[in-house]
């Protein structure tokens, strides 16, 4: 059922539409203006009903599970790995800078430690929720891979996996970022963009894009704004050194370097015309067309 839905990134995004368990029912309505791109399956009538059933489900289990007990059991973790995240995000004011670059901006901002979020490496989720007027940008993350946790101990325990500027700053930007970018992408002369150039693409960069695990030109197309963002943030306010390495590590996405050219040109210099980081991804995205 979970593969049918699309994976934990859908399901997250959903989930935060509920009330949060052992309560049960909606929290917020998935609004058909604003919707996030990733519940794309929706109708007229609303959702799928698997997406019910999914819910029902993991309702059923949390309350067999006595899930609340393992939680109050552990929450001394929990409490540490918060306690890490906020003083390096907060001596660090990752969201003040990405605002202040972006000219946008989110009503409130949630990182929440994911301890059993292990995959063999970091993992991250950014799902953004827009209800009653209100911008919620969330991010679930894992413990850092740097951080070596397997002597944990519950009577002597000092890390809790996220004391790691790099990971929290390199993790936190992207995940941010894609609130201040994935909205732009449920426009429909983006959308129809990206449609007629989706057939004209070539097996090479169909290649290159399964490589990264994304199967689409709209998906691929958002890993690179975001990732482009966090280049930005890093040059501007942590140094070329850090912004280099994000290069590096994005090799696979092709668009970037002329992205981040036009960015710089056309974007950086040009603010009055492009107010918002928004404002200029239509512009983006036409890299791909060329």
């Amino acid at each position: 059922m979970i593969k049918q839905c699309g994976g934990d990134d859908a399901i997250s995004l959903y989930l935060l539409h509920k009330k949060e368990f052992p309560e049960f029912g909606d929290k917020y309505t998935i609004s058909k203006k604003n919707k996030e791109y990733e519940l794309n399956d929706s109708t007229q009538t609303g959702l799928d009903p698997k997406w019910n059933l999914l819910y029902q489900s993991l309702h059923d289990f949390y309350i067999i599970a006595n899930v609340d007990a393992f939680i109050e059991k552990h929450l001394y973790y929990y409490e540490g790995a918060i306690q890490e995240i906020s003083k390096i995000a907060k001596d660090i004011d990752l969201v003040g800078k990405m605002e202040e670059y972006t000219n946008q901006i989110n009503d409130r901002y949630v990182i929440s430690p994911e301890p059993l979020f292990i995959t063999g490496d970091w993992r991250g989720i950014g799902p953004s929720v827009n209800a009653d007027e209100i911008s919620m940008a969330y991010q679930f993350i894992s413990p850092s891979d740097n951080i070596d946790l397997t002597n944990f101990s519950t009577d002597s325990i000092k890390q809790f996996g996220y004391d790691d500027k790099d990971f929290i700053t390199n993790l936190c930007v992207h995940e941010f970022g894609h609130s201040f970018v994935n909205s732009s992408f449920y426009n429909q002369e983006i959308s129809d963009y990206i449609q007629n150039h989706e057939s004209l693409l070539t097996e090479e960069i169909k290649e290159t894009m399964q490589r990264e695990g994304i199967g689409s030109l709209t998906g691929y197309l958002v890993e690179h704004v975001v990732r482009l963002l966090e280049i930005r943030i890093a040059s501007i306010y942590f140094g070329n050194e850090n912004a280099k390495k994000i290069r590096d590590e994005n090799k696979g996405f092709i668009y970037l370097e002329k992205m981040e050219n036009e960015l710089i040109e056309r974007f950086e210099n040009n603010r009055d015309k492009y107010p918002t980081y928004a404002d200029f991804i239509p512009e983006l995205i036409k890299i791909a067309g060329k």
